[in-house]
């Protein structure tokens, strides 16, 4: 069974604020299709690309990152 997982990391204040909610909207399109989504939000510059480093140190493939860092 193929995995219907997707890890999203957003930087939330890009945009100012916009990225935040585009996620929202992104990840209803993605669960509607079927995809179990797990949302991963930075707290400090440089945050998001610390835990997407660790996230594919740790193995993970599948993921997409939303407003930079």
């Amino acid at each position: 069974m193929p995995d219907k997982s997707l890890d999203v990391f957003v930087n939330p204040v890009a945009g100012r604020g916009r990225a935040t909610r585009r996620v929202r909207e992104i990840r209803e399109i993605l669960e509607a299709a079927g995809l179990q989504v797990s949302l991963h939000e930075s707290e400090a510059p440089g945050h998001l690309e610390d835990r997407v480093a660790a996230f594919v140190r740790g193995g993970g493939q599948r993921f997409v990152v939303a407003g930079g860092d």
